[in-house]
């Protein structure tokens, strides 16, 4: 039996609701069934096992773990050259893969591809009038032919993470499996962080070939302040450690930068969450190292930096301003 091209990496855990749904996606694909795989990591047993094997399907089980350690054995398992990522309660549509199949066999080079997504509801309809940012769903065409720091910055801070959206070449991840394990969430942080430091090329596309679904659990995560708090703590104590570690170790240690302007963005942006004053040499700091880059590598202003601005003197207009967009989903 030939080889897959790609392996579709699924984890689920303690969640059985939409995984169907989301294997069905991959096995109506347009690409050749005989191009790619599908692996299924899960914490539980379901009645569509068995003919999931019958699919050719690997079944993976783990009774506990974190996300990172339910990655780490998928990944091990996967055949493929280039990995595709779908979390268990999205879906592909019929043409994402023949687009990843085509891109990377296109160019050797490229390591890494994200597409745009759109928003479904939890039946699977299209989800209308979603109180979530719009830049959450496309992106523009992008090449990053050089992960110099222009390019890191446009990849890291430009791109939205959704792991549904992303497939990257399987031996930068293998590369890096010792990290992996070791990080408990923000898996698409790490998968960007891992392309940065192999200083590959990567492909932004504006094709809409995911379908994010937005339910309770996919949008409770920070309902409260308190609840992001506790979030941002597990973030900036847990992993991002490791993927600072991984990029001190990487050919690209540079890119160490780009992750701590992304990781000080979200430190600001809690602290004004939470109705503090920010200083003014806190405020430079933000200025200088993220909203300047984005503007002079991405063309992009940074209107959070209004926010920030604001809060050095009104920190809780500032916090109230932020509040209604973040915590109203």
């Amino acid at each position: 039996m030939p080889k897959p091209y790609i392996s579709v990496i699924m984890t689920a855990y303690n969640r059985k609701q939409f995984l169907n749904g989301a294997v069905d996606s991959v096995l109506i694909q347009t690409l050749d069934r005989s191009l790619y795989e599908i692996i299924i990591m899960k914490n539980f047993k379901t009645d569509y096992d068995k003919g999931w094997k019958k699919e050719g399907i690997k079944l993976l089980y783990k009774p506990d773990g974190s996300s990172g350690e339910f990655l780490y054995e998928a990944v091990k398992a996967a055949k493929g050259e280039v990995i595709a990522f779908l979390e268990d309660d999205d879906q592909f549509e019929r043409g994402k893969l023949s687009a990843v199949y085509e891109s990377f066999t296109k160019n050797p080079y490229l390591v890494y591809y994200y597409n745009s997504r759109k928003y479904i509801d939890a039946h699977g309809n299209d989800a209308e009038n979603v109180n979530l940012p719009s830049n959450a769903l496309r992106t523009k065409d992008r090449f990053i032919g050089k992960m110099d720091r222009s390019g890191m910055f446009r990849l890291l801070l430009l791109s939205s993470f959704n792991m549904s959206s992303m497939a990257i070449k399987k031996p930068i991840l293998a590369d890096n499996l010792k990290w992996l394990k070791k990080i408990p969430e923000m898996q698409d942080t790490f998968t960007v962080c891992a392309v940065m430091g192999s200083g590959g090329q990567a492909l932004c596309s504006s094709k809409v070939l995911t379908k994010y679904r937005i339910h309770g659990a996919s949008t409770s995560s920070f309902k409260t302040v308190e609840k992001m708090n506790e979030q941002i703590t597990r973030y900036t104590t847990l992993s991002y450690p490791q993927m600072k570690e991984m990029l001190n170790n990487s050919k690209n240690p540079s890119a160490l930068r780009a992750l701590d302007a992304m990781i000080y963005r979200m430190l600001v942006d809690n602290k004004i969450l939470n109705g503090n004053r920010i200083g003014i040499l806190s405020t430079l700091k933000y200025l200088l190292d993220y909203s300047l880059p984005m503007l002079f590598y991405c063309s992009k202003f940074d209107r959070f930096a209004v926010l920030v601005l604001l809060s050095l003197v009104f920190p809780k207009r500032a916090q109230k301003i932020l509040a209604g967009r973040e915590l109203a989903t």
